[in-house]
């Protein structure tokens, strides 16, 4: 999605000129100016590797309820499209079980089990990898102090770290 945006305003002169005459482009001019086409190819690579992993998490688990794939397969990209126009919440909590309703309800797929993958993609890709970060972050903080650093230490000086940034 980002790619798709930054190729947009790298390739288009006329968007360019328009966000540039409002101010709107000056810095993304400068991150993606000197950016050249192998870099452009890398970056789409990845972030169409990046949606394809996503659209398959979301496939399986609806396939794990028994949900045959070519029914939902056209919807699974609305879905993250809508998600990604919404606005934000925390974490995205609800947003993503609200599109997926959205979505999928009219598909003639149970609710219940629109909501669930879409809460439990939310758990695989957010909440187990948050947790495996914090538990890294605070053993790489209690050996840098010598073990003597709780849970509260290590919020606190995490945000001081950001802060000093």
């Amino acid at each position: 999605d980002l790619a798709l945006g930054a190729l947009a305003f790298r390739a288009g002169p006329r968007l360019r000129q328009w966000a540039m005459a409002r101010g709107w482009g000056a810095s993304v001019a400068q991150v993606l100016g000197p950016l050249d086409r192998k870099a452009w190819g890398r970056i789409a690579c990845w972030s169409v590797l990046f949606n394809l992993v996503f659209c398959g998490q979301f496939l399986l688990l609806l396939c794990s309820w028994g949900i045959p794939p070519a029914r939902v397969a056209l919807g699974i990209p609305l879905f993250f499209a809508l998600k990604l126009l919404l606005p934000f919440s925390i974490m995205e909590i609800g947003v993503r079980e609200g599109v997926a309703l959205l979505v999928f309800t009219p598909l003639g797929l149970d609710p219940a089990v629109a909501f669930n993958a879409a809460f439990i993609q939310f758990i695989i890709n957010v909440v187990v990898p948050g947790i495996g970060g914090w538990f890294l972050l605070y053993g790489q903080y209690s050996r840098r102090l010598g073990g003597r650093v709780s849970l509260r230490g290590l919020a606190a000086l995490s945000l001081e770290t950001r802060r000093s940034r």
